[in-house]
């Protein structure tokens, strides 16, 4: 039992130490300004196109578009933008959809309302006319009217609004834009509005008052995947390399430190773990880049059951010589998926596609539903004809698409049956390619690493087509 405990306890502290040097910047910045500039990835040149264009513009305020996909890290990239603005020039305003509470249009324009009535009081003219028992609309009003009122050239600081995680409202999408319309198009505000792609093509389709405040008006700064090598060395290069100790390392390798008590219980030393080589390999690499489709937080969550697969099972690691001579421990390329594969344990997770097969064909259910929704983007009667022809009953591909539509999947597939309210939803869909980890399964199930794991996916509705 004692011995059980202690495993425990050494499980805690190496989740702790992991999830430390995985930590989510976000939160980080909250804490530690230091800590998250030296641990921000490089995304210099948009940060001073930002900056270049605030400090152009401080008289005429600038509003700004941040495009990218899901995780490319569009909110850190936000967070990095306000550490650097909060200044003697500018005052910024974070509305963050998901840590507003209620998560619906009230809650964020009452916290709105909060943060520009200190605004108002930060710079010297306060605010005496919003009402406790006045409407919502009404103390919006009263909020802008006052902005208006302001002179610009006695403005002590340029106000910037930041609306990040917008397209998790999705149902109150236009509501949350509708209030924030005026300020778009005020001189004294910068407005800045964070989006995926499917967010960005609604609001163009919308109407013209929208496309022109929100995209036309606006400078766009669109956030690339940022490569699996960049990201993870500049989070673990502090920690594992071979140079002068930083405040990270100053942190990290605290004699007393959790890392510190796993290195010795695995017949290690501090100075022995730059042997480890992190970012692993190329290949390791190269595997992460392909199967995270730039996703950082999956980045990171792959990263972190690597770095716990390296302090927990040596016998897995294999030697590298350097050139000098010296040996560095590595995971070889065909142990990655042993980390990852059916682990339900781990963080990140490589699913079997290929689990759930027709009796008679013993073609893969779930690869041939995924290829059927990124070919005809609704289930339509073609769709369960060709799926039929493969073998797979159409009682079995409806549970199947209830499966891969499930929160607990790490893809999404937007399908729907055939009707009116769908159709222009499942177009967005398809035309703005918002099925990326759609396609990255896909394209895995064709990996020899994948093909090793979980087998070959039978007969290919796409081959067939």
């Amino acid at each position: 039992m004692a011995e059980q405990e202690k495993q425990s306890k050494y499980t805690r502290e190496l989740d702790d130490f992991i999830s430390f040097a995985f930590d989510d910047l976000v939160e980080i910045a909250k804490t530690d300004f230091k800590l998250f500039e030296e641990l921000y990835y490089n995304r210099k040149n948009q940060c001073d196109e930002f900056y270049a264009l605030m400090e152009d513009k401080h008289k005429k305020a600038q509003n700004v578009l941040v495009i990218g996909n899901a995780g490319v890290g569009k909110t850190s990239f936000m967070h990095k933008l306000i550490i650097n603005c909060n200044n003697a020039k500018f005052y910024p305003v974070l509305m963050d959809y998901r840590k507003i509470v209620p998560k619906s249009t009230h809650g964020l324009v009452s916290d709105f309302l909060r943060a520009i009535e200190s605004y108002f009081d930060d710079i010297g003219s306060p605010i005496h006319t919003l009402k406790s028992g006045g409407s919502m609309d009404q103390n919006f009003q009263e909020a802008y009217n006052h902005l208006e009122s302001l002179d610009l050239n006695s403005l002590k600081k340029q106000l910037i609004i930041f609306l990040d995680d917008f397209d998790y409202a999705e149902e109150e999408w236009f509501d949350l834009l509708r209030y924030f319309l005026p300020f778009s198009n005020n001189n004294k505000v910068s407005l800045v509005l964070s989006v995926r792609p499917l967010l960005l093509s609604a609001i163009d389709e919308y109407d013209d008052r929208f496309r022109n405040s929100y995209i036309r008006k606006a400078r766009q700064i669109e956030l690339a995947p940022i490569s699996v090598e960049n990201v993870i060395s500049t989070r673990l290069a502090p920690v594992l390399a071979e140079r002068e100790k930083t405040g990270l390392i100053s942190k990290i390798f605290k004699r007393e430190s959790s890392l510190c008590k796993l290195a010795k219980k695995y017949g290690k030393i501090v100075d022995d773990l730059p042997r480890f080589e992190y970012p692993l390999t190329i290949k390791h690499n190269d595997f992460m880049q392909r199967i995270t489709s730039g996703d950082l937080r999956e980045t990171f969550a792959i990263a972190y059951e690597s770095l716990k697969f390296v302090l927990e099972h040596e016998d897995y690691l294999e030697n590298k010589v350097e050139d000098d001579g010296s040996v560095k421990k590595i995971i070889g390329r065909e142990n990655v998926m042993k980390i990852l594969y059916d682990n339900k344990d781990a963080h990140y997770s490589i699913i079997n596609l290929h689990t759930f097969r027709s009796k008679s064909t013993k073609n893969s259910l779930f690869y041939n539903v995924l290829q059927g929704i990124k070919i005809y983007g609704v289930a339509d009667d073609r769709f369960f004809e060709v799926l039929k022809d493969l073998g797979h009953e159409k009682k079995k591909v409806d549970e199947a698409i209830d499966e891969l539509s499930s929160k607990k999947q790490r893809f999404f597939v937007p399908i729907k049956y055939v009707a009116k309210s769908a159709k222009k939803r499942i177009e967005y869909a398809r035309e703005y390619k918002a099925l990326p980890k759609l396609d990255k399964y896909l394209e895995m199930c064709e990996w020899d690493e994948y093909i090793q794991r979980c087998g070959e996916p039978g007969a290919s509705l796409e081959d067939m087509l």
